[in-house]
């Protein structure tokens, strides 16, 4: 059975108690589909208020930490990547901070582009081997091109993976899904797929040759082709 400590009657006891329970998940003494006990008991564990328990759980389902389903009860769920992106989407849009196409390709470009650098420091023939195969995935595809943006995704985040660096996988996936709406509009496009073919055959090269600053210099080249390709798709659509 899960032993709760009691939080003291000190100011922001709500925060006390959203903060005792994160430290819970974290340490892995609350897991993955482990199931809460019920507001009033939780609320003697802890000893506070039923009120402050509310509140506190509110918060935690709103950072996406816990599930309440009638009949079942709180539950917390798994921790993934989409945890912070759906933190940073809702502080954005909290703080009613627009973000424009190019803003976000221009991190995205100073991030890949490290990422491109970092990466020829761990070539392997197993890690350009994937590569190779999404190049040819992409070479194979059909005229709808549906699997475009998953097949793209996985070249790019290999690379990611290839930089050792596990924040540098988090911000990747985070940009990739705050750009997913945009990127599926240019799937269909074989402009698209014609330089993702071009660029990431580039980047390939640099990566076998361990050319970290071409490798850099290729990604940043095939971000912004990306963006103009983004753009007109999108000028296309609203046109429609």
């Amino acid at each position: 059975m899960i032993s709760f400590t009691r939080i003291s009657d000190n100011v922001a006891l709500v925060d006390r108690v959203v903060s005792h329970l994160e430290e819970m998940i974290v340490a892995g003494k609350l897991k993955a589909k482990d199931r809460l006990p019920p507001e009033r008991e939780l609320a003697e564990q802890l000893g506070v208020s039923r009120t402050v328990i509310r509140e506190a759980l509110g918060r935690l389902r709103s950072r996406g930490l816990i599930d309440s389903v009638r009949g079942i009860g709180t539950t917390i769920k798994s921790i993934g990547n989409e945890h912070f992106t759906s933190t940073l989407t809702f502080f954005l849009k909290a703080k009613k901070v627009a973000v424009s196409l190019e803003q976000y390709h221009e991190v995205r470009s100073v991030l890949e582009g490290k990422i491109a650098e970092l990466a020829t420091a761990n070539v392997n023939e197993r890690y350009l081997a994937f590569l190779e195969g999404t190049i040819e995935e992409l070479r194979r595809m059909d005229e709808k091109q549906e699997d475009f943006p998953e097949i793209d995704t996985r070249f790019h985040r290999c690379l990611a993976e290839m930089a050792d660096n596990p924040i540098l996988v988090i911000l990747l996936d985070t940009i990739h899904d705050l750009l997913a709406d945009v990127r599926q509009k240019v799937k269909a496009d074989p402009k698209t797929r014609e330089i993702s073919i071009r660029d990431h055959t580039r980047i390939v090269a640099c990566l076998r040759s361990r050319d970290s600053s071409g490798a850099r210099i290729a990604m940043e080249g095939h971000l912004a082709q990306v963006l103009k390709a983004l753009k007109k798709a999108i000028k296309e659509a609203e046109g429609a």
